[in-house]
């Protein structure tokens, strides 16, 4: 019997398949295995938002003849653009004629003249972008549209630096630091949602990277800073609407005062225009007209967030902003339980699934990703596991939508949702351990002292070593 192998639970496939696993997670931890997998994913990222560029959506403003094409797209700019020149003319680009006919005098005499066509689209930017525009419209049409781009490509670089910040001290200490951080990189520079913002002229990279700038400011005891970045962001208010809420409610007194200064700062050529409550109401009014708009109801294609999913699945929902702020409110009463960057995460998440959004506002979801790479940076199964998902959000619409089958196409939110469920969970189980260690710190006997209250931290018993040494 001596020479024969025992048979028992250790042995065939479960155990081959715990050796590869074990093979594959050994390999992960070399330092070089983890340096070759983030420069190759690094170099296939910037690849493909070049790609997009020149292949992709940015080459076609508004149609497909080859003469009219451009390298930064058209489409979304021009909004800006016009909205800028309206407002440094002294008018409101919140009367669709000035609006029209600001668009129109940009683009007189270009290629793109006939591909780009009237503006259509009520001006539904806030006051507070006219400062801003403005600046824009001071320059030449096609020297301004890539200062825009040279704009966001700055954005994209601010985003992916905050996301190594984000993940900082959870990945310091972890086996998969490099894979980790260096892969937070890459999902954000390959996101096409940042390749979209990129391309097609769109703010929203701009808007959350301002955010993501407030918040590090902040946590730098930068406080005007952080102030003025929020104030610059609400130039597109949505994204973070959630974030600049709970600035206030967080009572960051010289934050918020800088904010208030700026963004009056930055309406004034708005209120110059009309006046501080004229202005207002006819912001108002053209947010109302553009709700209407064909693109911005639930059930179209590139509207996203919770709404549209309900109603590709047979409801009909109103709009969601008071569950949003429902949910941002148990966020609030729960936030001790929550990691800064998490918290801020989060907010930008909601904002995204609640309140407007559009496929190219999903750039607001990247803080999300990398802050689950971060509370997960330990484990290459969950690190896998959520790469997974942040992937699927990645594939374009037009391979899996189907006209007969609408709901198929709502993926995107149902893996944000689980990225956001993913993240909630485990702060509340991190949060019912840190219960459970409180409770057994306050009943540990007082004459143990100082080891019984290591040991409770620990979660080691009195008899741990020993047993340690047994087995």
């Amino acid at each position: 019997m001596t020479g024969e192998r025992e048979i028992g639970p250790g042995s065939g496939p479960r155990s081959t398949g715990q050796g590869l696993g074990r093979l594959v997670t050994g390999c992960a931890k070399v330092g070089w295995v983890q340096w070759t997998v983030v420069i190759i994913t690094n170099v296939v990222a910037v690849a493909l938002l070049l790609l997009t560029g020149v292949v992709g959506k940015g080459r076609e403003p508004m149609s497909a003849h080859p003469e009219e094409r451009s390298v930064f797209g058209v489409e979304d700019f021009i909004y800006l653009y016009a909205g800028g020149s309206a407002w440094a003319s002294g008018q409101s680009p919140y009367d669709p004629a000035v609006l029209r006919d600001a668009g129109a005098a940009a683009l007189r005499g270009s290629s793109l003249e006939a591909a780009t066509g009237e503006l259509t689209s009520a001006f539904a930017y806030p006051p507070t972008a006219s400062v801003p525009f403005a600046l824009l419209a001071a320059l030449p049409f096609g020297t301004a549209r890539t200062a825009f781009a040279a704009i966001n490509i700055a954005s994209a670089g601010l985003l992916a630096i905050a996301g190594v910040l984000m993940i900082g001290a959870r990945a310091r200490y972890s086996p998969y630091r490099v894979l980790v951080t260096g892969g937070s990189v890459a999902l954000t520079i390959g996101s096409p949602f940042v390749s979209h913002n990129l391309w097609m002229g769109q703010s929203s990279m701009v808007v959350v990277a301002l955010l993501c700038g407030s918040f590090l400011a902040e946590r730098g005891v930068r406080p005007a800073l952080s102030g003025v970045g929020a104030a610059i962001s609400t130039l597109k208010p949505t994204p973070g609407v959630f974030v600049i809420a709970s600035m206030v409610l967080g009572l960051r007194r010289r934050a918020v005062i800088a904010m208030i200064i700026a963004c009056a700062a930055l309406a004034g050529l708005a209120i110059r225009a009309d006046g501080p409550v004229g202005t207002a109401r006819e912001w108002l009014a053209s947010v109302d007209v553009y709700r209407q708009a064909t693109q911005n109801q639930p059930g179209f294609q590139h509207s996203f967030g919770v709404r549209s999913l309900l109603y590709d699945a047979g409801v009909v929902a109103p709009p969601l902003g008071a569950a949003g702020l429902l949910a941002f409110g148990g966020l609030w009463w729960f936030r001790r339980f929550f990691g800064a960057s998490e918290f801020f995460a989060a907010c930008l998440a909601l904002a995204v699934l609640f309140v407007h959004a559009h496929d190219y506002d999903l750039v607001g979801v990247i803080p999300l990703f990398v802050v689950l790479l971060g509370r997960h940076a330990g484990s290459l199964a969950a690190l896998a596991g959520i790469t997974g998902v942040v992937v699927i959000t990645y594939v374009p619409l037009r391979f899996v939508v189907r006209p007969d089958f609408p709901l198929l196409g709502r993926y995107r939110e149902v893996a944000v949702l689980v990225l956001l469920a993913w993240l909630l969970v485990g702060v509340a189980r991190e949060g019912r351990r840190r219960g459970a260690v409180a409770a057994t710190i306050s009943s540990t006997d007082e004459g143990e002292g100082t080891a019984g209250t290591l040991r409770a931290l620990s979660g080691v018993s009195g008899d741990g070593p020993r047993d340690a040494r047994k087995a």
